[in-house]
């Protein structure tokens, strides 16, 4: 079975936080915005002159703004991030084509000359949500498939069964 679509910058965002969110580039990539510079932070404080009470006073309150800071506004970072990386891989093109094949061997999934293709034999999962199906695999991998580009119930049911008996 095979489905083509086209999909928006928006739409294609979408996708692609929720496979950074499944895969755990997103928890990595916050953590990391965290800690690397916390610690350019301290460094630079404890090289400032003065009393190391007031060094440690002024780190843990530049740092606890910071990380509130950045708790609360990591997501629209990341996503801004991300649009920004999507813009500039489409070259002025408005509306991202892409085709989903699966097959008795795979699932493969190709867009803009690039494929990506899981064998079933490494699935271990799968699971359904509001705007996605999500195929678990081996190996921390993911594979979603947006349930808007089904044309209808029919065709996302049948595509549900195939890849549930697949599992």
């Amino acid at each position: 079975m095979k489905i083509s679509y086209s999909s928006n910058i928006e739409e294609s965002l979408e996708s692609k936080i929720r496979l950074a969110e499944l895969s755990g580039t997103y928890k990595k990539s916050k953590i990391f915005a965290a800690i690397f510079p916390s610690i350019i932070f301290i460094i630079i404080v404890a090289m400032i002159d003065g009393d190391i009470r007031s060094k440690l006073l002024f780190m843990a309150f530049g740092l606890s703004i910071y990380i509130s800071l950045l708790l609360l506004r990591y997501k629209s970072y990341f996503r801004n991030q991300n649009k920004r990386e999507l813009h500039k891989s489409l070259k002025g093109l408005r509306l991202i084509p892409g085709e989903i094949e699966i097959c008795d061997k795979h699932i493969s999934h190709k867009s803009m000359g690039e494929k990506m293709s899981f064998d079933w034999e490494n699935a271990i999962k799968s699971e359904i949500t509001d705007e996605f199906i999500e195929i678990y695999f081996k190996y921390n991998a993911y594979f979603v498939i947006p349930k808007r580009i089904f044309h209808n119930n029919e065709e996302q049911k049948e595509w549900l069964n195939y890849i549930k008996n697949k599992i």
